[in-house]
């Protein structure tokens, strides 16, 4: 894969991360009280318990959504009770309005520029922008702007600065060729056209791969490693199984951190913030979300099986032993729902999936 590809499937990761971790801590504000391990998430709620986990193996009750859910579907209603009037193929790009932080204000300027470079040589809406579908000139610039300065807080370092600008200036210069626009992208840094900009494509490329070097921590539990770039990824094997640490936060300030064990969105019991990257790396090669394969056991709860991953500590428990008695559990190896998912989902058309 190459360097521009890899920043690429993390800015997909990191987009995907942040939406699946605002969706599950939605309207769940909690205090010390809360910190209960029985109760999790009550009768009918099914699905995850309030600590986020998905318990594994849990059967879902088919009221869980009650009579209203149902007779929703019988008249043609969605699950929520309405018909979606969202349309995907209408314009839904947000205009990003000018800051009032001159720093913000010159990487805005420049993303219009360069924005309104592409617009002028037909190329929105050659697959340079991804979210133009029904917008307006006006609009697709607008969709344009958000993606490159997006992408400019999740892949450039601080000490890219420079060079980033003078990347998007030049690429904001150079003739592409419709409709193609070949090199028209916003979410890779190289922003000019094929031939273009070549010693400002090399200068940004170049430092951004010196400042993302990955950087390994060994810890007592184990090893990680991380990229000491924008964005934070951190990455610890335990055993064959994969523990990351996806980390955001606005640069200077403090980083909120999101787990996943083999891709699948495991937080911990409390929110997790660290200074930076470095901190993430040595707290997870501590045990911070890895420790949790540390205790994985099944019981009985909700009428019926269940497993859960744990660090028994935040739950006050000196051992697993010790909060595995609390419900007559039994040891395994790694809950079923927080295995690798090796099949992956289907392709559309069927049959199409990549080699």
């Amino acid at each position: 894969m190459s360097d521009q590809n890899a920043l690429r499937a993390r800015c997909c990761v990191a987009a995907i991360m942040l939406g699946a971790l605002l969706m599950q801590g939605c309207g769940k504000t909690r205090n010390v009280i809360d910190a209960v391990p029985n109760g999790m998430g009550g009768s009918d709620s099914g699905g995850a318990g309030r600590d986020g986990w998905a318990d594994g193996g849990a059967d879902v009750e088919a009221g869980r959504g009650g009579s209203g859910a149902e007779a929703g579907h019988a008249a043609g209603t969605g699950q929520g009770g309405g018909v979606p009037t969202w349309d995907p193929l209408e314009c839904h790009a947000t205009p990003v309005l000018e800051p009032s932080d001159p720093t913000a204000r010159e990487q805005w300027t420049l993303a219009r520029e360069f924005c309104s470079a592409l617009r002028e040589q037909g190329c929105l809406q050659s697959g340079a922008v991804l979210s133009v579908a029904g917008c307006s000139g006006d609009q697709a610039v607008e969709a344009c702007i958000a993606e490159v300065l997006w992408a400019h807080s999740e892949q450039v370092p601080v000490e890219c600065e420079d060079q980033w600008r003078a990347d998007l200036a030049c690429a904001a210069k150079s003739n592409f060729a419709p409709p193609g626009c070949e090199g028209a992208n916003t979410f890779d840094v190289g922003y000019g056209a094929p031939n273009s900009c070549t010693s400002e494509k090399a200068a940004i490329v170049e430092c951004v791969a010196k400042q993302t070097a990955e950087v390994s921590v060994v810890g007592s539990y184990t090893e990680c490693s991380y990229s000491s770039g924008s964005s934070c990824f951190v990455t610890c094997p335990v055993g064959p199984h994969k523990v990351e640490l996806h980390c955001s936060g606005a640069e200077g300030l403090p980083k909120q951190c999101g787990c996943t064990i083999n891709g699948h969105i495991a937080p911990p019991l409390n929110p997790i913030f660290v200074s930076d990257c470095a901190a993430a790396a040595t707290q997870a090669a501590d045990g911070l979300c890895t420790g949790q394969l540390d205790c994985c056991f099944t019981y009985l709860d909700r009428n019926g099986p269940t497993c859960r991953c744990s660090e028994p500590t935040t739950y006050g428990y000196d051992s697993c032993e010790a909060m595995m008695a609390v419900a007559n559990g039994q040891r395994v190896d790694i809950c079923p729902a927080l295995l690798p998912a090796e099949s992956g989902e289907g392709c559309w058309p069927p049959g199409h999936c990549p080699p």
